[in-house]
Order: C-alpha cells, then sequence, then structure tokens
C-alpha cells in the first residue's frame, strides 16, 4: 500500500522532467532529464518496501495527515536524489516518524536538509556519538554515554577520535568536520586546565610573571558538543 502517496510524486516528478523542444540543446536537455526522473523515480521506488519496513520495526502507525505539504514535498524532492541504501533507510526513518500517529512531535523541514548533506560514513559516525551504547574494550571510557546525554557534556576532541578510529574502520575525521559544518555537532574550544596544577602541587616561582606561568599550564582545547539540531535529528532517525 502507497500509504504516503509516492507513486503521485514519482508520476508528478517524471512529469515535471518529461523532454520538451527540439533544438540540439533542448534535446541534450530533454536525453539528461530523462536519466534523471528515471533514477530519481527508481530511488523513489525503494521507499516503499523501506517505509513499510521500518514503521512495523518501530512499531509506528502512519498517519499521512500529520504531513505538512511542504514537509512532504522538501522531504521527496531530496529522498529521491539518494541511491545509497544506508542514506535512504534514513530518510524512510525520518518520513516514518514524521507521520507516527501517536507523535506530538511537529516534522521539522531542517532535519531533511541536513540528513541529505550526509555521506554514509558522516551518518555511522553521528549515530555512534549520538548513541548511548558504550564503547567496548575501552576501559575507563567504556561507559561513555551520548554525546547529547547532559553529563556528558563535551568530548575532547583527540578523546573522540582515538575512540572512533578505535570502533569504526576507516573512520576519517572529515565526518567529524562535515558534521560540525551542517550544524549536526559543535566543535569549540575550552580551557584545559589539566596541566595546571594547584597550591599544594605545583608552587610558581617568583621570578616567572604569572602571565607566562598561567600560558604555559593553562592552554586551549578543541571539544565536540551535541547541538539542538544534531539531538533533533537523531531522534527522528535512531534505529
Amino acid at each position: 500500500m502507497d500509504a504516503l502517496g509516492l507513486g503521485k510524486a514519482i508520476d508528478l516528478v517524471r512529469d515535471m522532467m518529461a523532454p520538451v523542444g527540439g533544438t540540439l540543446s533542448d534535446t541534450w536537455s530533454g536525453l539528461v532529464g530523462d536519466r534523471v526522473a528515471y533514477w530519481r523515480a527508481r530511488n523513489a521506488l525503494r521507499y516503499r518496501p523501506l517505509l513499510a519496513q521500518e514503521a512495523a520495526r518501530l512499531g509506528l502507525k502512519l498517519n499521512p495527515a500529520r504531513i505538512p505539504d511542504k514537509f512532504a514535498f522538501a522531504w521527496f524532492e531530496e529522498a529521491s536524489k539518494q541511491d545509497e541504501e544506508d542514506i535512504q533507510k534514513l530518510f524512510a526513518q525520518l518520513l516514518a516518524r514524521a507521520a507516527d500517529d501517536a507523535s506530538d512531535v511537529k516534522p521539522d523541514r531542517r532535519l531533511i536538509d541536513v540528513l541529505g548533506r550526509l555521506s554514509p560514513e558522516d551518518a555511522i559516525v553521528f549515530q555512534r556519538v549520538y548513541s548511548d551504547q558504550p564503547f567496548p574494550n575501552c576501559g575507563s571510557y567504556s561507559d561513555t554515554r551520548s554525546i547529547a546525554d547532559h553529563r556528558e557534556r563535551s568530548w575532547p576532541e583527540d578523546w573522540l577520535i582515538g575512540l572512533l578510529k578505535h570502533e569504526i574502520s576507516g573512520f576519517s575525521i572529515t565526518s567529524l568536520e562535515n558534521l560540525a559544518i551542517q550544524g549536526a555537532l559543535a566543535r569549540v574550544m575550552k580551557l584545559d586546565l589539566r596541566n595546571a596544577g594547584g597550591g599544594n602541587k605545583v608552587k610558581t616561582p617568583p621570578e616567572i610573571a604569572w602571565g607566562i606561568e598561567l600560558s604555559r599550564r593553562v592552554q586551549q582545547r578543541a571539544h565536540y558538543e551535541a547541538t539542538e539540531l544534531g539531538t533533533a535529528l537523531h531522534q527522528a532517525v535512531q534505529a
């Protein structure tokens, strides 16, 4: 059953992208248009089983009336451009949760835009840092909570990169950087007081000016933090 009317949307896209004109330029545009229309229609057709599968797995009752027209159009416009299975699954989860009859959360079009700019590798890193599952075999870090948990507040960049390299094969810092660019994470600088010492530990030599001493002991350290947008996206696409 095409509960969310994807079949009609596919027909609309095909009609809008039908080749027109007779000049060489128009013919070339038409040929490219045909290929794009076919590619997007083929991608869209894959969402039918995915939507049913995700709705059943998550125990959701789909109600098309919950989907605002702007959200539906924006979702289809972006989702039909995706041909990677992992990203398609996230788009299906996003739409299924937006259409959940029991939900009181208003569908957020910003999430569509962010999700469409993630690579499969970015999505893996995103799901991992927002997951509340611990990092296995990482000693004292094994009880690490989600980055969105208020008890965590933020994760040092070097520490986070080390954990992700340990767990995700082929991890690239580019994914963290892109998540920050898209607003799903925030990269901030914080004072690192690890070498600051204290009155009982380190006595500041009187001949050294306080400014020089503090600059040596107190440095800035890059941290990653959860964002409101990233938290909302994770709630919409979490497994």
